[in-house]
């Protein structure tokens, strides 16, 4: 798939995921897209976090929190893929 299809309206900075306008759910500091992992061949959902109005100590808590699930692996768990900031 490619990003140049009025499909997809980002791509991650490794290029390996793109961003669908299709809003999947999210709160009120999120939304969550559906996406598509050009390299696995799968959909995925993918988080996007407001972070304007956070804290330095809510980043640090995020980014905390985002590398503990990336590392977690258990057929009970969605698996959590990555995170970027821009």
């Amino acid at each position: 798939m490619d990003l140049d299809s009025d499909e997809f309206v980002e791509k991650d900075p490794t290029g390996r995921y793109v961003r669908r306008d299709e809003i999947l759910g999210g709160g009120g500091i999120k939304t969550v897209y559906g996406a598509f992992d050009e390299v696995d061949g799968v959909e995925v959902a993918w988080k996007q976090v407001n972070v304007e109005d956070a804290s330095p100590e809510q980043l640090e808590r995020w980014t905390s929190e985002a590398r503990l699930l990336k590392s977690l692996k258990n057929k009970n768990i969605i698996k959590f893929y990555d995170f970027w900031d821009r």
